[in-house]
């Protein structure tokens, strides 16, 4: 089946944009001719890419996805393809050191993740996590699920994964060196989660920020 053109895509985040922008490109569509593309672009990418980690806006979601919406239906009437950029104000901060977990304010907490972030080749198993912090495991778990939402185990696979991403963006290191340094099993473990992430191999992931 053919689709009409130009057809409309929304893209909730900038890594979403990333994929469809590859997608496209290997359908041999293009922007704004057969494509209208739209961005409601969060700050995932600036989280990701910074540390220590920064503060995250905190979005009215539901505002912005009928912004969104009408934005996209006047770029359809109107057929002009000229970016646009519109901000929303914001309900408020949060802090957070990755891109997916708030920082708890409580200082046992706060010291958990400080520990998750400083080990290196050696993976930290929760035990060892939770005597560094003079907690019992039960407890962190307890504890970080009310603050965060998120298990430490969940927490732990997002920062292994993040310290992944950053050498593929910055180092030189070879993937199954990097593999060992993040902790995965396998060099197919890490390219199944980084493709999972980011919708591009590690290969893919890494010539894209160096072209940047």
């Amino acid at each position: 089946m053919e689709l009409p053109k130009p057809f409309s895509l929304i893209c909730t985040d900038a890594q979403h944009t990333i994929r469809a922008l590859h997608s496209l490109k290997e359908c041999q569509l293009h922007i704004p001719g057969d494509v209208r593309l739209l961005c409601v672009s969060n700050d995932s990418i600036l989280l990701e890419c910074s540390h220590p980690g920064i503060s995250s806006v905190n979005f009215d979601h539901e505002s912005k996805g009928y912004r969104a919406a009408e934005l996209l239906g006047e770029l359809i009437q109107s057929g002009n393809g000229t970016p646009v950029r519109e901000h929303f104000p914001t309900k408020g901060i949060i802090s957070r050191e990755s891109t997916a977990f708030a920082v708890p304010r409580e200082p046992q907490l706060q010291k958990m993740i400080q520990v998750m972030r400083t080990w290196d080749y050696d993976l930290p198993s929760l035990d060892e996590i939770a005597q560094q912090v003079g907690m019992s495991r039960s407890t962190m778990a307890r504890k970080l699920k009310q603050h965060t939402g998120h298990t430490p185990g969940e927490l732990l696979v997002q920062i292994r994964l993040e310290k992944a991403l950053e050498q593929l963006r910055i180092g030189s290191e070879t993937l199954a060196e990097i593999t060992d340094r993040c902790g995965y099993g396998l060099p197919s473990q890490l390219s199944r989660e980084v493709k999972s992430k980011t919708g591009m191999s590690p290969l893919e992931y890494r010539a894209y920020w160096k072209s940047q």
